[in-house]
């Protein structure tokens, strides 16, 4: 986490996945998928739809998803007009990018995203009641009721 907050020489758009990963457990396949759409900003905190409710997204995350929404990077040609509708756009114009890249790119900077995402969600169980973890991360009370109990949590109960 310390490598994706504090070197700059980590692409933008490597450095704000890696933390949803590691903040969020969010799956390179929900992180490909989310939209410019999807951030939520008045300009004082930013939050991000991941599940039923936003999610406030801390410092310095918030400041790279505003770069993000505000510059768009990607391979693609820009065949329509204005920035792309993903965040993290694809290869291919009009795509978001596709989750097996974002996970090779992942890997390079040495982060497993199963494991990681795991132990992240490990993590959240741990710290958040069932209620609030499968509103916050759009999973099924039951799963989050599972990862409770996995993790030792009370709240499973």
């Amino acid at each position: 986490m310390h490598r994706l907050v504090k070197e700059p020489d980590v692409a933008v758009r490597d450095r704000t996945a890696g933390l949803l990963l590691l903040l969020f457990a969010q799956p390179p396949s929900r992180i490909c998928a989310v939209s410019r759409d999807d951030v939520l900003d008045d300009g004082t905190t930013p939050r991000l739809r991941l599940g039923a409710h936003p999610a406030e997204i801390p410092p310095p995350l918030d400041g790279m998803l505003r770069e993000l929404v505000r510059y768009p990077g990607g391979k693609a040609p820009r065949l329509e007009p204005g920035p792309s509708r993903w965040l993290f756009p694809g290869s291919r114009a009009g795509r978001p990018m596709e989750p097996v890249s974002l996970s090779r790119g992942l890997k390079a900077l040495g982060i497993r995203p199963r494991p990681t995402r795991n132990a992240s969600l490990m993590d959240l169980a741990v710290e958040l009641p069932a209620f609030v973890f499968s509103r916050l991360l759009a999973f099924c009370e039951q799963t989050a009721a599972n990862w409770m109990a996995e993790s030792g949590g009370d709240e499973a109960r």
